[in-house]
């Protein structure tokens, strides 16, 4: 056997391995291979990190209609934005791509107000509450700068450094007033 291709292939163990790691899930169940996916965008592991941090405090809220509303509405808006980084990454065009971030953006301000929520009826603890919602002003920063990014690029001109960026700069999107 040649020895490139044996090093080349302790090489792609290595990656796997690595990817494994740091996605939780085994390199061969990725759906495009080692070399191109969502799996391996800090975004979308950090957008899962949440929705699993929203499962255990769905874990804990009460079993009546009021519990299981609230469940329901901030399972379906965390998870929406994980769904939505994924799905868009795999699709072809920047613009789609982008509009798929738009949506997870959304999805982000909704959680937020599922939140904020819970903390108002008491349901979730104040640093309960101050840990999902600096996850979540962490993901919409996330989110904003990769939109951000596409929309420059598509644009074919640099980024110049002292530019207005549309999204969430003059404090329009801050948290403030959340007990971030």
């Amino acid at each position: 056997m040649d020895k490139r291709n044996t090093r080349h292939r302790g090489t792609s163990n290595i990656k796997q391995q690595t990817s494994k790691a740091r996605s939780g899930l085994d390199s061969t169940l990725e759906p495009f291979g080692a070399a191109y996916s969502f799996l391996r965008l800090a975004m979308w592991e950090r957008a899962q990190h949440l929705t699993d941090r929203v499962l255990d405090v769905i874990a804990t809220l009460p079993q009546d209609r009021v519990g299981a509303a609230l469940a329901n509405q901030i399972l379906r808006s965390s998870s929406s934005i994980a769904a939505n980084i994924a799905e868009g990454h795999a699709r072809f065009t920047l613009a789609t791509y982008r509009n798929h971030l738009s949506i997870a953006r959304g999805s982000t301000a909704e959680t937020v107000t599922w939140i904020d929520l819970l903390g108002r009826r008491s349901l979730i603890t104040q640093d309960t509450k101050r840990e999902l919602l600096s996850l979540c002003a962490e993901l919409m920063k996330m989110i904003t700068a990769k939109m951000n990014a596409i929309e420059h690029r598509a644009s074919n001109r640099p980024m110049l450094a002292d530019e207005r960026v549309p999204y969430g700069v003059d404090g329009e999107d801050s948290l403030e007033g959340f007990d971030v």
